[in-house]
């Protein structure tokens, strides 16, 4: 009998199961080593970044890229993930104002994660704006909006991960950090099967034979009517 081999496990499988792994390596030392008005700031953000944003990313595994359910799954999971940071930063703000402390960010961590925050905001926006033309008028605008979103997550695991070095015991920092790490490169080789540079590269090369073909089609109308063709 010949011998079959094992059927391949879907993609997005094991970039969620380290997701949730990261997820559950950063709230469970939080709970136990930070203060109540304090744990609920890395839950929220690890919830956001490590469990929304990257089932988010991942959406176009689900029903294949450009599918309208991969893309409103995508959507929902983003602004999810933005909801969920918004409540995070509120959530460190009323602890700095019970601990009687600035509210102004006065560390990298602090500083970088309004820029993180800021910019999740920008892509819900561009995504929304994005989706709406796109079912309208079937017109793609915005292509950036794509690679722009994976390099913005992968600059929200490192503040994150810094985050965890600055309140976590040395062992619970070590062993989220090698979790985040091992689920932002789980995510980027699963994205790997539809790189958005080969998407554009696809793009443009439909773009330039759609404009060599109306080229030609133009051309041979021209000389059927007789039309000179340098006028």
């Amino acid at each position: 009998a010949a011998i079959t081999s094992p059927s391949p496990l879907p993609p997005m499988l094991l970039p969620t199961l380290l997701s949730v792994l990261s997820f559950a390596l950063v709230s469970s030392p939080s709970l136990a080593w930070t203060p109540l008005t304090f744990s609920p700031h890395p839950i929220l953000m690890s919830a956001s970044v490590l469990l929304a944003s990257t089932q988010g990313l991942l959406a176009r595994f689900r029903a294949g890229p450009g599918t309208p359910s991969s893309r409103i799954w995508h959507a929902k999971m983003q602004v999810g993930s933005f909801l969920l940071m918004v409540a995070g930063t509120v959530s460190i703000l009323l602890h700095k104002y019970t601990m009687q402390k600035s509210l102004w960010p006065r560390t990298f961590h602090g500083v970088f994660g309004w820029v993180i925050l800021l910019t999740f905001l920008l892509q819900s926006a561009v995504g929304s704006l994005k989706l709406a033309t796109l079912w309208k008028s079937g017109e793609k605008k915005h292509r950036w909006h794509g690679l722009f979103g994976f390099w913005a997550w992968i600059s929200s695991c490192i503040v994150l991960t810094y985050g965890v070095f600055l309140v976590l015991p040395s062992l619970s920092s070590a062993l989220s950090t090698v979790a985040v790490a091992c689920c932002a490169l789980s995510v980027t080789k699963a994205l790997r099967r539809f790189p958005f540079s080969s998407m554009y590269k696809r793009r443009i090369v439909v773009s330039k034979n759609a404009v060599l073909e109306l080229g030609v089609k133009n051309t041979a109308r021209r000389y059927t009517n007789n039309v000179p063709l340098h006028d």
